[in-house]
């Protein structure tokens, strides 16, 4: 479980992004809600133990994560998947990114590359392996980068606007690769505007504004406040 308490964060120039915020990310999918500007992304960052913040505390595991060690922070980190919108690829093939992770874990090339062909192939993606990364549309590049994040089998998955740039069968094979996750007992968190995905997944929906939260939807809530969108 990762608690946020009564964070804050604020940037360099003086913006305060992120004002004295509690949340609490449970097993499922938590979906982050709310205008450009509200943050999401900064919030999302801070769970994922990427951006410290100036005041409060962060708890992973039961561990209060900016006290700890850094070994043991590192060993946290691992658990631990944040994807950008527009995330960067490696020079290279497909198949090559996908590797990467394994390759850092200390697993040796032919291991990595045979559980990278296992795992391409059990999305039916295998014909991209060997596709260089300035080969692939927008879309394709989020969507490796997604499967490249799942591949170390994350204990937590943190994503900013993960279908942005998928046309719908790329979606809907990121939109049941993410149910499967909660199914399991994984811990993954979204950050979009995007409705109907938060429809779709959203054990709960944190809505946000000007950094802070302004109320918490369950499932049932959320449909509720999502029927005229629906219908």
């Amino acid at each position: 479980m990762i608690r946020a308490i009564n964070v804050s964060y604020e940037y360099p120039n003086g913006v305060r992004a992120i004002n004295n915020v509690t949340i609490e990310i449970d097993r499922g999918v938590t979906v982050l809600m709310g205008p450009n500007g509200a943050g999401k992304t900064t919030l999302l960052k801070i769970l994922a133990g990427i951006l410290k913040p100036i005041a409060g505390r962060l708890i992973i595991n039961n561990m209060d994560y900016w006290s700890a060690p850094k070994d043991k922070r590192i060993l946290i980190r691992r658990k631990i998947v944040y994807l950008h919108e527009k995330p960067i690829l490696l020079r290279g093939s497909v198949l090559e990114n996908i590797m990467y992770p394994l390759l850092i874990r200390g697993i040796d090339k032919d291991t990595a590359k045979e559980k990278a062909l296992e795992f391409l192939e059990s999305m039916r993606l295998k014909e991209i392996a060997h596709r260089r990364r300035k080969e692939l549309s927008a879309g394709e590049a989020q969507l490796v980068a997604f499967l490249r994040a799942l591949i170390t089998n994350p204990q937590y998955l943190l994503l900013d606007e993960p279908t942005s740039f998928l046309d719908i069968k790329k979606r809907k094979i990121v939109e049941q690769l993410l149910k499967e996750l909660a199914s399991q007992g994984k811990y993954v968190v979204i950050a979009t505007h995007d409705r109907l995905l938060a429809f779709s997944l959203a054990t709960k929906v944190i809505m946000m504004n000007n950094g802070t939260i302004e109320r918490e939807l369950n499932k049932r809530e959320l449909i509720s406040e999502f029927s005229d969108f629906i219908h």
